[in-house]
């Protein structure tokens, strides 16, 4: 990979703030409650993903092939 920005990666949204919070502050707090569980399952699903990359390689994996 060396010096570059190309390499896979994980993504999880978390949506925009409210009004007018900063987006730097509102990506920086803490999840309430009710968002744990929905950050709980991307976690597990990104496991998922990973592990897939690691067995099956990059491409297989993206193609939505899981173990």
């Amino acid at each position: 990979m060396g010096n570059t920005q190309d390499f896979p990666r994980i993504k999880v949204g978390i949506g925009r703030p409210a009004g007018q919070m900063p987006v730097a502050t509102y990506v920086l707090q803490g999840f309430a409650k009710a968002e744990q569980t929905e950050i709980d399952v991307a976690v597990m699903e990104s496991v998922g993903v990973v592990r897939s990359v690691l067995k099956l390689g990059l491409d297989r994996a993206l193609s939505g092939v899981r173990i």
